[in-house]
């Protein structure tokens, strides 16, 4: 990884900064390169395989259900996308660039503190939101069915965590994970939509499949989560640390 360093104004050289940033206007260096164009490959990857297969199933869905149920489907898969990034808060951001910053100045337990941090104020807000979607998304609805949008909420939820257990990760440099992640739960969930429309299981064996799937993602994701940012005990998170936060 690229050296922090500052320019001493005494007689201009430059020395290691242990907690700094990247000063000036060049840009990465020729180790960091190899690990910035491998996080894009990935990305790339990730983004090409998650569009296929969101392709492919949404031809089949359509194909399938028809225009009304498709309309309500669509609608709710938008519900469940949306509202963990919209309600977000800039936590996501926020994982993604503190661990990032701490893993480089060689404080991954602070980073582990400060994601824990995140992850239970996304918690308290993606729970107060799932409420509120129970009740006024139901109504919306004309009273639709109770088990239908605990599903819905249950899915924005793991949303939401997902969001900022997946930012630290990045933050991490470890891109290739989203990849590995996506290739065979993609092909799963697809699997499972044909399964279900086949048994003519409707919109409920739909999101029924999506919370499977959801909660499979998730287990992997806190299991990457807790291998890079394993540490002995807990550290607290430093006052200047926290004020970064808080601003």
């Amino acid at each position: 990884h690229a050296v922090l360093s500052q320019e001493d104004p005494a007689d201009g050289a430059r020395r290691e900064m242990p907690g700094g940033r990247i000063t000036g206007p060049a840009g990465p260096s020729l180790e960091a390169r190899p690990s910035l164009l491998s996080a894009i490959g990935w990305s790339i990857v990730t983004g090409v395989v998650t569009t296929l297969f969101a392709l492919l199933s949404s031809v089949f869905i359509a194909r399938s259900l028809g225009p009304a149920l498709m309309g309500r489907y669509s609608y709710w898969v938008w519900l469940i996308g949306a509202l963990p990034v919209f309600c977000g808060l800039g936590l996501a951001q926020a994982s993604l660039k503190f661990s990032a910053e701490l893993r480089g100045r060689g404080q991954p337990d602070v980073a582990a503190s400060v994601v824990r941090a995140l992850l239970r104020i996304e918690l308290a807000v993606t729970a107060v939101l799932a409420v509120g979607l129970l009740v006024v998304g139901r109504r919306l609805e004309g009273g639709a069915d109770f088990g239908l949008y605990a599903m819905i909420a249950t899915l924005v939820i793991i949303g939401g965590i997902d969001e900022i257990l997946g930012s630290a990760i990045k933050g991490a440099m470890d891109y290739r994970f989203s990849t590995l992640r996506a290739l065979p739960l993609s092909a799963i969930q697809f699997g499972l939509y044909v399964v279900v429309l086949r048994a003519d299981g409707g919109l409920a064996g739909l999101l029924l499949a999506m919370v499977g799937c959801a909660v499979g993602a998730i287990g992997f994701t806190v299991w990457r989560f807790y291998r890079l940012y394993r540490v002995e005990g807990r550290r607290a998170i430093p006052p200047d640390v926290g004020r970064a936060i808080a601003s």
